[in-house]
């Protein structure tokens, strides 16, 4: 048996080598899950076909096998979402604590007259998408922000806004308080929030727990949607920025 001393790395760099390798398969799996979804919706729905010629026909014990094999086909449908969504989830968190791990700790503040236009620069000169970006300021219940949309019609927005108070609380208020911009634009790629301050030693637990675990949410139609929020922090002329967990 080896000793502890003699492993190749710590047990730490083996957990992230473990989901290295299941985000390396994500796109595979990503595949034969959408495989699996059309075509058991295409059974199914040949499975209702046959429900209804057993009913037209008579035919009750055809029409009853038809009946439970589509209400089996149903539940695998739910479940191919269900996980689905759970491995995508796993995936984003991977990436942002991945990211969070590997990148340089702080990274530099470009120029502009104030904290939020300082970060709208930061993001359409280090984000592809958003390099040739049409622009709308826009005011929230006083709060001062940014609608940066990528190129096309159809390209996703960054909302950012500037924040006021580093507390759970706001994050929660905002939350509610753009529900207005949601409801005419759409759901943002992401809610960036932007922070000054003259100390800082890293975010309130609370809210950093918050963002890691991507429980940020806004109302649209009466449905609640996942919201990925990103917070960056300027101080002494760099940024912390807390990538946002993609749902």
């Amino acid at each position: 048996m080896m000793a502890r001393k003699d492993y190749p790395e710590s047990p730490v760099d083996a957990l992230f080598s473990l989901a290295s390798m299941v985000r390396e398969r994500y796109n595979d799996i990503k595949f034969m899950g959408a495989y699996a979804y059309i075509f058991i919706s295409i059974i199914t729905a040949l499975l209702l076909f046959l429900f209804y010629i057993g009913l037209k026909s008579h035919y009750i014990g055809l029409s009853l096998i038809a009946l439970s094999l589509i209400i089996a086909g149903l539940v695998l449908l739910r479940m191919i979402v269900i996980i689905s969504r759970f491995i995508r989830y796993f995936v984003s968190r991977f990436e942002v604590i991945n990211e969070l791990r590997n990148r340089d700790i702080f990274v530099p503040v470009p120029e502009g007259k104030d904290p939020l236009e300082r970060a709208k620069n930061y993001i359409v000169s280090n984000e592809e998408n958003f390099k040739s970006a049409t622009i709308r300021e826009i005011q929230i219940n006083g709060r001062r922000g940014y609608i940066i949309r990528g190129r096309g019609i159809f390209s996703p927005y960054i909302l950012l806004l500037e924040g006021k108070d580093m507390e759970l609380k706001e994050i929660t208020a905002i939350e509610r308080d753009i529900t207005s911009v949601v409801r005419k634009y759409g759901i943002p790629s992401r809610l960036v929030i932007v922070y000054t301050a003259r100390k800082y030693d890293g975010l309130p637990e609370g809210l950093y727990t918050y963002i890691i675990e991507g429980k940020a949410a806004v109302m649209r139609r009466g449905k609640e949607y996942h919201l990925p929020l990103q917070v960056m922090v300027e101080f002494d002329g760099k940024y912390d920025i807390i990538p946002p967990v993609m749902a």
